[in-house]
């Protein structure tokens, strides 16, 4: 499977890993999947590993899924999204996700998972006192 998860219930955060092509079916299936896992229930930060990727989908496909399966599983729940990248290519896919999620989902985009996880603890701190 090209795209994989956990759920660390204790920090809070979902992680994701992508590994080979990501496909549009992937992503389609995937969103759904951990969106409404049940072990999930109230967290909504995550970190997704893009550095395994090799190709991502296109940029009409990722918009496609974000339209049709990302925004229907969202809700209005705060979510933060930090995406880790090793190369040009999954950065280009990096920035095509935070233009589309924009207005729902705050993005991050590193390339060290230490301060990914960082952020996304300054952001939730931020969430719950603002």
């Amino acid at each position: 499977m090209p795209i994989t998860y956990e759920i660390d219930t204790a920090a809070g955060v979902f992680f994701a890993r992508w590994f080979g092509k990501i496909t549009k079916e992937e992503l389609a299936s995937h969103w759904p999947r951990f969106m409404k896992d049940a072990h999930a229930h109230g967290i909504y930060r995550s970190l997704a590993d893009l550095r395994e990727a090799v190709e991502g989908p296109s940029e009409t496909d990722l918009w496609l899924a974000v339209d049709e399966h990302y925004r229907e599983n969202l809700g209005n729940n705060p979510w933060r999204t930090a995406l880790l990248v090793a190369n040009q290519a999954q950065l280009e896919m990096a920035r095509n996700w935070k233009v589309l999620t924009f207005d729902t989902v705050a993005t991050g985009l590193f390339s060290d998972r230490e301060k990914a996880l960082k952020w996304l603890k300054r952001n939730q701190a931020g969430a719950a006192a603002g």
